[in-house]
């Protein structure tokens, strides 16, 4: 069996007849040391020029903060631009869209985060395949949510909480920033795993109207950010049952995890991550995580981080490829069950 190696070829100024003669067993062979070469060379280059980072989200919220932030460092960590452009729209179809269309070169990149994966669920015919059009590059951070119940209610932790629900299945309820949002179906999940019945109220434009009827005992529980819920709870006037990541959170780490409270493997964040075009060739991929994985050890990224209720993550490539596709699916399974449509 014939070993080549690419890397030497491409590098050498002319490839001899010697050489030549080895190679040419058949024009598949020389298409296989043009794509190597060029893949190569690409990445041996990369970056040369500015790189497009596309969020799905108009400028000042949460996904555009976390891709300003990691465009900012990864700048000056390979000194070239990163360019922010806001596709807002369709749940992020729009941006997830022009990502998987974009040529595969390094030069789009995409801040995916949880709405790409209840989209990915939610939506039985999309443009482009969530899982075979994109390439992970890195997970950036998670960001758990709370639940938090009305004052007048007679409970103070989960299992007060369930006890409550259980003998009163319907008539208890929990507010959502809509249909299909990651506090919808954190609310769901709860149902789903702890086997109780909680009916679902979704609110439109933003958390002050929902935190408003939690307080006057109009809603009797709601999911929220910890950024939204900390002055109310710091307050105290909403009492926080638990956080939904599987540790607790840095900023609140007096309040237990679903797992501690009584439900096991309950987890519902919002994450964010680095994506790119399925083809991008591997060593840019490989290039972006090392910095990536470097950037999130910095105080200075951690506490930017923290003060937006993330926590930064890190880890390869694969493993971030790997927990999106578990993330829709779980998702996707939980919304099958319970029949919820997209607004």
């Amino acid at each position: 069996m014939l070993k080549v190696n690419l890397k030497k070829i491409c590098h050498n100024d002319f490839i001899t007849g010697h050489s030549m003669s080895a190679l040419a067993h058949g024009l598949a062979i020389g298409a296989i040391l043009s794509m190597g070469c060029a893949a190569d060379t690409l990445a041996d280059t990369y970056p040369n020029r500015p790189v497009r980072l596309i969020v799905g989200f108009p400028a000042g919220g949460v996904s555009d903060f976390m891709a300003r932030t990691l465009g900012q460092k990864l700048s000056a960590a390979l000194s070239t631009p990163f360019v922010i452009d806001n596709r807002p729209g369709a749940g992020t179809v729009i941006a997830s869209d022009i990502t998987a269309k974009a040529p595969a070169d390094g030069y789009t990149l995409f801040m995916a985060g949880t709405t790409f994966s209840l989209t990915a669920s939610l939506h039985a015919h999309l443009p482009f395949d969530p899982i075979k059009d994109f390439a992970g590059i890195g997970l950036v951070s998670i960001a758990p949510q709370v639940l938090v119940a009305y004052t007048g209610l007679p409970v103070k932790n989960m299992n007060e909480l369930m006890n409550l629900a259980k003998t009163q299945p319907g008539v208890l309820n929990f507010a959502s920033s809509g249909t299909g949002s990651t506090s919808h179906l954190a609310g769901e999940l709860f149902n789903h795993m702890a086997h109780i019945q909680l009916t679902h109220i979704p609110y439109k434009g933003g958390s002050s109207a929902m935190m408003t009827d939690l307080l006057a005992g109009r809603v009797q529980a709601l999911f929220l950010s910890l950024t939204g819920a900390l002055p109310q709870i710091k307050a105290r006037r909403v009492n926080p049952i638990a956080v939904t990541s599987k540790s607790r959170a840095r900023a609140v780490p007096e309040i237990p995890t679903f797992n501690e409270s009584g439900i096991p493997g309950y987890e519902a964040v919002s994450w964010n991550g680095l994506m790119a075009p399925k083809a991008t060739p591997r060593m840019i991929i490989k290039t972006l995580n090392q910095q990536i994985n470097k950037i999130l050890t910095s105080p200075e990224l951690i506490e930017l981080l923290q003060l937006q209720g993330a926590e930064p993550q890190g880890g390869s490539e694969h493993a971030f490829e790997q927990y999106v596709k578990n993330d829709i699916s779980k998702w996707k399974d939980l919304i099958q069950s319970t029949s919820i449509k997209a607004e």
